[in-house]
């Protein structure tokens, strides 16, 4: 699965399991990003800080 899959998959189901955070956080750690995947990344981010996103 690509940063963007993974991205889009927490987006749509506005739910960030354990699972996509760990492979989310593998490919962080081991890539960089483009500028698409990088806006992802922050509308990502601003809606887990908007609760947006459940977590778990």
């Amino acid at each position: 699965m690509s940063a963007m899959d993974t991205i889009l998959e927490i987006l749509h189901s506005k739910r960030l399991t354990p699972e996509l955070e760990r492979q989310l956080n593998i490919m962080l750690w081991a890539r960089e990003f483009d500028d698409i995947e990088l806006a992802a990344l922050r509308e990502l981010e601003t809606l887990i800080a908007n609760g947006a996103i459940r977590l778990g």
